[in-house]
Order: C-alpha cells, then structure tokens, then sequence
C-alpha cells in the first residue's frame, strides 16, 4: 500500500517508525527571496509555492495562507504604513503601545523583522494585559477549506495567525 506525504508527516507526528524520512519542506524562504530577486529557476517563474512543491512531489506544511485572525474587542488599532515599516497601535482603555515591523525587500516580500516591541517600560502591563484579554482568534472557513482542497494528500496545514 502507498502511503502519502501527508500520510507520511501525520505517522511521524504520532511516533510512528517508518521505512523513510518524511519530507516537509519549507519552501517559502527559498521562494520568497528569488521571487525579491528575480532568480527564480525558469521552470518556475509564474508557478505558486504550491504549484511547485506539487512538481517536486514532496510533502510539505501548507503556510502561505492567513487561515486565522486576531480581532479585538474594546481596541482601536491604528496602522500606519510608511515605505517598508508598518506601525501598528493599539488603543486601549487604559493605554495606548505600539509596534513597528519592517519587511525586508531582499528576503521576499513577507519577511518582516519587529525593530519596536510592543513592551517597552512596565507602563506598558496594563495596556498589554488588556489586549491579551480582548483578543479574540477568527477563523476565515472559505479559505480554510479552498487550502485543505488544495493540499489534498500532499501535506498538513500550519496557519499563520494575524494582527
């Protein structure tokens, strides 16, 4: 019987021994810093991350899609984009803190680097512990189950939660 790459990662996930290594293969770094580069093998120019990963024949972690949230109750956010720096601040009753997160073009475009924490001084408790409390995930189910059908028995699914 044939066992597939998805098969394959979920049987390692639980401790199963196997005759092979499972292959998992995080493709995004190598895809999104070609892409930045315009290096991208011939073959694969105008392919998705997917479409590639499919062609190669490996399993992999789907995480290329935002499949959940971070919404918030009693917060305004307020997010400011200058060049490649996005600030985000979050307004709460008993404070206001912010972030900056600086993508790096060089490295693909989803690559962000966090240059200003959220936490700062111990002022900052309050507003943080706040936003922790308020913080409520959300689920986007449309594109949950486009990326499960796409996936098939390729791979397994590893969401990237947004702020």
């Amino acid at each position: 019987m044939t066992i597939t790459p998805k098969q394959r990662i979920l049987a390692t996930f639980q401790g199963e021994r196997l005759s092979n290594v499972p292959m998992g293969v995080r493709i995004d770094l190598w895809y999104n810093y070609n892409l930045a580069h315009d290096t991208l093998p011939e073959k694969y120019r105008g392919c998705s991350k997917l479409e590639i990963l499919k062609d190669l024949g490996v399993g992999f972690q789907y995480r290329f899609g935002r499949l959940l949230k971070e919404e918030y109750s009693g917060v305004e956010v307020i997010e400011e984009v200058e060049d490649s720096t996005t600030i985000t601040k979050f307004v709460t009753p008993v404070g206001t803190i912010q972030r900056k997160v600086v993508l790096n073009p060089y490295e693909g475009a989803l690559v962000g680097y966090e240059t200003e924490k959220l936490f700062k001084t111990r002022e900052d408790y309050p507003a943080i512990k706040y936003l922790i409390e308020n913080t409520v995930p959300s689920t986007n189910p449309d594109q949950y189950a486009k990326a499960r059908e796409e996936i098939g028995e390729d791979g397994v699914m590893k969401s990237l939660i947004t702020m």
